[in-house]
């Protein structure tokens, strides 16, 4: 696998920084955001005065990107922020690429930062089956029991009960 098995975006306590939790071969490890989170506006925002009262939690650039939605090369502002809680919360309603997960933007915009972390060791996998009786509809707790349980990890022995 050319990828790792999990990625998880959270925020630093501490510093305050976006951070990644990535999950290779069994093992978490904690990597900085390869980019700061952001969002594009037509207009100036006012929230930048309200944030600039906290240094460095802002930072605001001018740009010229195409619209999706016109195919128009349009004048833009990145606001890009510390973390990802600051988009959500500043963000207004006709923000530009506002909503786009933050795991999504990454690999939009450096599509080979999780290859960095692939997974190598073979992967394990669970199934898992459980049987009720029932007459052909779905199972209510209330009234079916359940009459059998099956599980098997990779090539181990399967297991029922």
């Amino acid at each position: 696998m050319n990828v790792p098995l999990i990625v998880k975006p959270f925020i630093d306590r501490q510093t305050n920084q976006q951070k990644i939790e990535i999950w290779q071969n069994g093992h978490s490890m904690w990597v900085d955001a390869p980019f700061l989170p952001y969002f594009y506006s037509q207009y100036k925002l006012k929230i930048v005065d309200t944030l600039n009262k906290v240094k460095q939690q802002v930072w605001e650039e001018n740009t010229n990107k195409t619209l999706l939605s016109t195919l128009q090369l349009e004048k833009l502002i990145k606001y890009s922020f510390k973390n990802t809680k600051f988009v959500s919360q500043y963000r207004e309603q006709d923000s530009i690429e506002s909503g786009i997960l933050y795991t999504d933007r990454i690999m939009i915009d450096n599509p080979d930062f999780f290859t960095r972390f692939p997974n190598t060791n073979d992967l394990k996998i669970l199934f898992f089956d459980i049987e009720v009786d029932t007459t052909g509809m779905f199972p209510v707790p209330e009234r079916n029991a359940i009459i059998g349980i099956g599980c098997k990890c990779g090539n181990d022995k399967a297991i029922y009960l």
